[in-house]
Parts: structure tokens; sequence; C-alpha cells
């Protein structure tokens, strides 16, 4: 299955390889109002990022009211909540520099969707590189810890990381199944394409010769999130992405432990059929030229 990492109701399935390259989104992205200073804009770099600079729907998930309009691709009648249940918070580092955006949103069969996006850089551009190249000793690009407890969880235990194989992400989407979520201290998760593990919901117990099972979180008001992510800065160059320079810890927006409290209820099973959906938007024109 590809890549929207969606396999078997959990998280983090291995990215397919495509067999055509598409065409850059880096102009797309470049006019954003926030990217109009990056390097990556000045000019449009042919550096290319795994998602295609958010536009790979299949590996970055993005919410909007209208998912025909770059950058977003997911539609929020598909949110619970609509747009009101997206919630956003600043992606940032230990001393609160902000490098992009975290969107936590929740569909209606208790999958809980955490995309990172990571915005432009004056000296280059982050990446989150899986596996990641730069820190070989860091055994994980991304990691997400969610429970309902405050955990304390030894460094070497990690719940979910790296919701792709391989790839250089400008954006990438992790899709947790709240009524499935891994046990942090008895197990992590693992996709397996062979289905190894889907027994347990991909959940593999740390000691095997004791059960791990998975915990319902679907019906809890308040959740314990912490977001990591070390992303790697590249040069850019003339010709691509150039070298990698140096890595940042980022993560959510708490504290320097990055841990922190979220609220993604719902109530409801699908939308109400009382309540058509709405027709999405038309595609904008494009300009006429003077004549």
């Amino acid at each position: 299955m590809g890549v929207l990492w969606v396999a078997a109701l959990l998280v983090a399935l291995p990215l397919g390889t495509s067999q055509t390259q598409p065409k850059s989104s880096i102009s797309a992205w470049c006019s954003l109002d926030d990217h109009a200073s990056a390097k990556a804009c000045s000019p449009p770099t042919t550096c290319q990022s795994t998602d295609n600079w958010w536009a790979d729907a299949s590996s970055c998930a993005i919410p909007g009211g209208n998912p025909l309009v770059y950058p977003y691709n997911y539609d929020t009648w598909n949110v619970c909540g609509g747009s009101l249940g997206v919630q956003t918070m600043p992606l940032q580092d230990d001393k609160n520099q902000v490098f992009g955006k975290i969107y936590l949103f929740r569909d209606y069969r208790d999958n809980l969707f955490i995309t990172v996006t990571i915005d432009g850089a004056i000296n280059g551009q982050y990446f989150t590189d899986m596996p990641n190249p730069a820190s070989p000793d860091i055994p994980w690009s991304t990691q997400v810890l969610i429970w309902d407890e405050l955990p304390i969880v030894p460094a070497d235990k990690i719940q979910y990381k790296d919701p792709a194989n391989v790839g250089r992400f400008s954006c990438f989407t992790y899709l947790i199944n709240l009524q499935h979520v891994c046990d942090p201290i008895t197990s992590y998760y693992r996709f397996s394409p062979s289905g190894f593990g889907s027994d347990n919901y991909y959940c593999l117990c740390y000691d095997p010769s004791k059960p791990c099972p998975t915990r319902d979180l679907s019906k809890k008001d308040l959740l314990f999130l912490s977001l990591k992510v070390n992303a790697t800065l590249y040069s850019l160059q003339p010709s691509g992405c150039g070298a990698p320079t140096s890595s940042r810890l980022m993560g959510s927006a708490w504290n320097n432990a990055f841990l922190g409290q979220v609220s993604v209820p719902c109530n409801a099973t699908w939308p109400p059929a009382s309540a058509p959906r709405p027709p999405s938007p038309p595609r904008p024109r494009p300009p006429v030229p003077p004549t």
C-alpha cells in the first residue's frame, strides 16, 4: 500500500516509490508569504524533496477547505469538527525559534494526524532525512510519544518513529489509530509489508515472551504528546540540494522536552447525513494575458 502511511489502521507505513517524477512544486511553495526570503526561492532551487515541497498528499496531509488549492490537500470535510477540529502549533527548537508548523487533527475513524511542515531558511533549507545521515549516532529522524498518562520512558524506547523508510522531507505526516496505541513502556510501532506484527496492530513487544496489548485512547479528553524532529540544514547549490551542514532538534512547542497535553475529541462517527457535503470552490482562474 502506498504512502500516506495508512495501512491496517496505524501509523508510519513505508513510503512507496513513484515511477515518474512529478513537476516540482517549488514555485508554489515559494509563493507562500513567509517563504519570500528563503534561499530555496532566490532563485527557485532545483533541489527536490520527497514530498514535492508539501504537494504530495500521500506523505504530507495539510487540511483545508479547498484541497485543490495549494498547499491544502486534505479536505476538512473529513476532519472531525471540520475546520474547527484542526489545531496548529509552531515547530520550534528549545530556544523558541520557529521553523515551521505542526497540524493536529482527527478523522471520523479515530485516526490522529500529525503533520509537520518545514518553512524556508535564509542560509539553506532544513529537511528531515529518513534515515538521518547527518547524525548516524541518533537512531531516528522524527519520533512521537503519545499517551494518556505522564509518560516516563527511557530514551532508548521510542514509541513511534520515522513515518517513512527513506526520503528527504519538507513535510511529513504521522497517522496513529487512537483505538490501538502502542504502550510506550512495553512496545514500539514497526510496520512490516509482510504483515509481521499485524495481529497486534504492528506494536512489537520489547520482551517477546510477554504480551504487550495496545491501549484504546480514542475516548480520552486529554493526551500527553511529544513530537521531536531532527532536521538537517542543506546548503542548496545551483545543481541541487548541496551538502548537509548542520542539524537541529525541533519539535512541539511546549517546553525543552517538547512534551505537553492536547485535546482532540471526536463525538461523531461520520458527518451527519442531514448535512450534505458542500461543493468545493472552483479552481482559481489563470491570469488573462493583456491584449
